[in-house]
């Protein structure tokens, strides 16, 4: 993977423009002079990288270098995600959300005028959902036959590691594009890539990618209105911690603002959305060695220890009345009965007022950082090698995400996000933080590569409405399913470097 200082965006606009750094090592509550006292939002980039000059268009958004080249009506068929097509490759500009679908399907069709091609996009059903299993080995069989000579696939993120191992991937590293140095490809896909092989990306500006941020919603009239500090100041001042969360939920069972039982004080929608706060503590499932090769981090022991001492009191905290693990619903929060929700980005179309505030996933301290994992619905990219052309699938998939990051993004925050959801500075400041703390994880994705995946071992701890005994319930889980996992890591791990070596 090339290794090159990211560029600095200063926008709402850009909020996608994951500058991601693995160990979120960035200071994430910095604001320039002018921006922090402003609530206007702009994409403007300023390049201060003396080895490279950017050219940027007219609104101050860095272009792609792609040659300019046309490809005479070419056909690029495209294997795509069933479900999400709205917010990728549609087939028409109808829909809910009218001026969204219409404008992610006019930036489809400027990609097709702009290199002189026809995506011919066939959808096939790919979610995690049940009957996961059957959709996923549909999905992989029909790349796997070659039936519908596919250039290139856009997909659910758990899919294309299934498809690596597999074989059937050409890995993008050998290709002049996609220019993974571009700011519309976030630095962390570098966690992807195994043995200099990196077979599947995911661009930053998508709709997709936005609506999938793990976020925490607080309602700030609410908590402000009980005699707390709004969350929101707390968070630009780094002290939104797991701590302060905790405090803050105890305040609403039975409060004066509703009857008792009628108000959480914190809610997560769908247990396996507690990933959330795993990450936001800054911990991993994998990490890259020093010869960029994943590695369990719960091999070390003393790692296995900080992951308990961090759970021990999230477990006490689950039990209490005031916080509940919902049935894959947000309906609490559409209904304003709970003072913080842990939820999706893509949530917001639901709430029908700005009452809730997107914030950050609370850190494990004051003196962490913030960090944000995604929700596993967005879109992945990867090419086939049943393509006849693999250049031209590279060129095709760095338009596609250059195009996202100049016209999606920025229209996506303007019209759903920015207009409704952050109405002063103090609120374009945190979507600032959640843009900038975003994390991906290798272990992560291979999930449905594995009988015993990495990401459950955290997750068993919690299920629907409750959460399960003994508190040190992690170390048994390690104990009981570790070895196993770290074979089947260990398995995967062969079969990329093997895919490698035959390319």
């Amino acid at each position: 993977m090339k290794n090159f200082k990211r560029l600095l965006c200063l926008s709402l606009c850009a909020l996608m423009l994951l500058s991601v750094l693995v160990a979120c090592n960035q200071d994430n509550t910095d604001s320039t002079d002018s921006e922090s006292e402003s609530n206007e939002v702009t994409d403007v980039v300023e390049t201060t990288d003396t080895e490279k000059v950017y050219e940027t268009d007219e609104n101050g958004y860095v272009m792609d270098d792609l040659p300019d080249t046309t490809y005479n009506g070419e056909k690029v068929r495209v294997l795509g995600w069933k479900g999400s097509e709205r917010y990728t490759l549609p087939e028409d500009s109808g829909g809910g959300n009218v001026q969204l679908y219409s404008k992610i399907y006019f930036n489809k069709l400027s990609v097709e005028a702009r290199l002189d091609i026809q995506l011919d996009v066939t959808y096939i059903a790919a979610t995690g959902n049940d009957p996961g299993a059957v959709v996923r080995n549909a999905f992989v069989t029909e790349v796997k036959s070659g039936a519908g000579d596919y250039d290139l696939i856009q997909t659910y993120s758990l899919y294309p590691a299934v498809l690596a191992q597999q074989g059937l991937l050409v890995n993008i590293n050998n290709l002049k594009y996609p220019n993974l140095e571009m700011p519309w490809w976030p630095d962390a896909i570098s966690e992807w890539e195994q043995y200099d092989g990196l077979y599947f990306v995911a661009n930053n500006s998508s709709a997709l990618a936005i609506r999938s941020m793990f976020v925490m919603f607080s309602y700030t009239e609410m908590i402000v209105g009980s005699g707390l500090k709004d969350p929101v100041e707390l968070v630009l001042e780094g002290k939104w911690t797991v701590e302060k969360m905790m405090e803050y939920a105890k305040n609403f069972h039975g409060d004066a603002i509703a009857k008792p039982g009628e108000v959480y004080g914190f809610v997560v929608d769908d247990h396996s959305r507690t990933d959330a706060l795993y990450y936001g503590a800054g911990f991993h499932q994998t990490l890259n060695n020093d010869k960029g090769v994943a590695e369990m981090t719960w091999n070390d022991a003393s790692y296995r220890t900080r992951v308990i001492d961090y759970l021990d009191p999230l477990i006490t905290f689950f039990k209490l009345e005031e916080v509940e693990i919902a049935d894959n619903t947000a309906s609490l929060m559409y209904n304003k009965k709970t003072a913080l929700m842990l939820a999706s980005m893509g949530n917001v179309d639901g709430l029908t007022d700005n009452s809730y505030a997107p914030i950050p996933i609370p850190k494990i301290d004051e003196e962490g950082e913030y960090c944000t994992m995604q929700n596993n619905g967005y879109d992945m990219w990867c090419i086939p090698k049943t393509t006849d052309n693999a250049e031209l699938s590279g060129v095709v998939l760095e338009a596609i995400a250059s195009s996202e990051y100049r016209n999606v993004a920025p229209f996506y925050y303007d019209t759903v996000l920015k207009d409704r959801y952050s109405q002063d500075a103090n609120g374009v400041k945190v979507f600032e933080i959640l843009r900038d703390a975003v994390v991906y994880d290798f272990g992560r994705l291979c999930q449905f590569t594995m009988t015993n995946p990495i990401e459950y071992i955290w997750r068993r701890n919690f299920v629907t409405g409750k959460v399960k005994d003994p508190k040190n319930i992690l170390e048994n889980q390690w104990a009981t399913y570790g070895g196993a996992t770290q074979n089947e890591l260990m398995e995967l791990l062969a079969d990329f470097r093997n895919n490698n070596r035959a390319q």
